[in-house]
C-alpha cells in the first residue's frame, strides 16, 4: 500500500475520532445542564454521571490517535526500508567508481 494512502488514512482516523466524540460531549453537556436546571437537587449525581460519560467519550478519541500513530509508524518504517536500499546502492556505486579509478591509475603506472 502506498505511503500517501496510509498517511491519508491516519489523517481521517484523527479527524473522525475527534469529530464524533466532540459532538457527543457537546450534546452530553447540553443535556446535563438542562437536567440540572430542571432538578437542581440532583446536580451532584447528574454532574458525576456526565463526567464519567465525558471520560468514556474521550477514550474514543485516544483510540483514534493510537490508530493514527500506528499508521504513521508504518509509513515511516516503509520509508526507512526504501532509504536503506537507496543508501546501500549509493555505497555500492561509490565503491565501484573507486575501484575503477584505482584500476585506471594502476594501468597508467602511477600510484594513488
Amino acid at each position: 500500500m502506498s505511503s500517501g494512502i496510509i498517511a491519508l488514512a491516519a489523517a481521517l482516523a484523527i479527524a473522525l475520532s475527534t469529530i464524533g466524540p466532540g459532538i457527543g460531549q457537546g450534546l452530553a453537556a447540553s443535556r446535563a445542564m438542562d437536567a440540572i436546571a430542571r432538578q437542581p437537587e440532583m446536580a451532584s449525581t447528574i454532574r458525576s454521571n456526565m463526567i464519567i460519560a465525558m471520560g468514556l467519550l474521550e477514550s474514543l478519541t485516544i483510540y483514534g490517535l493510537l490508530i493514527a500513530f500506528m499508521l504513521v509508524s508504518k509509513v515511516l518504517a516503509s520509508g526507512r526500508k526504501e532509504g536503506t536500499r537507496f543508501e546501500h546502492q549509493h555505497i555500492r556505486n561509490h565503491l565501484d567508481c573507486d575501484l575503477l579509478f584505482r584500476a585506471a591509475v594502476r594501468a597508467e603506472g602511477t600510484t594513488v
